[in-house]
């Protein structure tokens, strides 16, 4: 068995109710139709041969019948049924050629369903990863978010723990003035590094916005793009 007939084989043994098949990626229904004209080219190939030989046949049984009876009327008829004959084989031979173009166009048109097909392929798994670098960059802003929201609680209650010393020191007046402005430098530290995880806060809620706002500007165009990709070979295959 050649390769085409071995290709042809695996595109028949597809599931019918597949509309592509899972070998070629062809059309069954573009198959079908090159299947039908492949017969109808073999069926013309058998009457332009039985045509042929019919025609060299009229022409010695004329021959023959010009040297026997030299008639002007079987000279005619010989004539006129040859000149049916080579008509015939002149149609047969434009239908041959028509089929051999109806052919080579569904060739054409399977490669573009093939490249159509790919290309769809290739926007999907292009918005698939768009999709899944988005989802991580949430993550981790959310990660990071959780994380700073942590720190932000221990130093509040670092921040509240040092007040409560400094309003027992001043109450108590056990604290010299030394542990008082050492109280006050930390409750002061404490303050600044609340304010700094505040300003990291406010700047990782502004990544993750900008993110949001690339998501959402990139992804609905892939998808319109992959919608277009799947109508044209839908297209193609109708």
């Amino acid at each position: 068995m050649s390769t085409g007939e071995s290709s042809s084989a695996r595109c028949m043994s597809g599931p019918s109710d597949e509309t592509v098949c899972s070998f070629c990626g062809m059309s069954h229904l573009l198959y079908g139709e090159m299947r039908k004209k492949e017969r109808r080219i073999a069926e013309l190939e058998s009457l332009l041969d039985k045509a042929t030989k019919e025609a060299s046949k009229t022409s010695a049984e004329g021959a023959e019948a010009v040297g026997s009876r030299r008639t002007q009327a079987d000279e005619e008829k010989t004539r006129t049924h040859y000149a049916q004959l080579k008509q015939m084989q002149e149609s047969c031979a434009a239908k041959l050629a028509t089929v051999s173009a109806l052919e080579a166009s569904v060739s054409d048109l399977k490669k573009q369903l093939i490249d159509a097909k790919a290309r769809a392929d290739d926007k999907e798994k292009g918005a698939m990863r768009a999709k899944a670098a988005a989802d991580e960059a949430e993550r981790a802003l959310r990660s990071l978010a959780e994380s700073s929201k942590a720190r932000e609680e221990a130093w509040e209650a670092e921040r509240r723990s040092m007040t409560t010393q400094l309003r027992s020191g001043e109450d108590d007046k056990l604290g010299t003035r030394a542990e008082l402005k050492m109280v006050r430098e930390r409750a002061e530290a404490a303050e600044a590094a609340v304010e700094a995880i505040k300003a990291e806060l406010a700047q990782a809620h502004a990544g993750r916005e900008a993110a949001m706002r690339v998501l959402r500007e990139t992804v609905p165009p892939m998808r319109a793009a992959v919608a277009a990709a799947w109508a044209a070979a839908t297209a193609l295959k109708a």
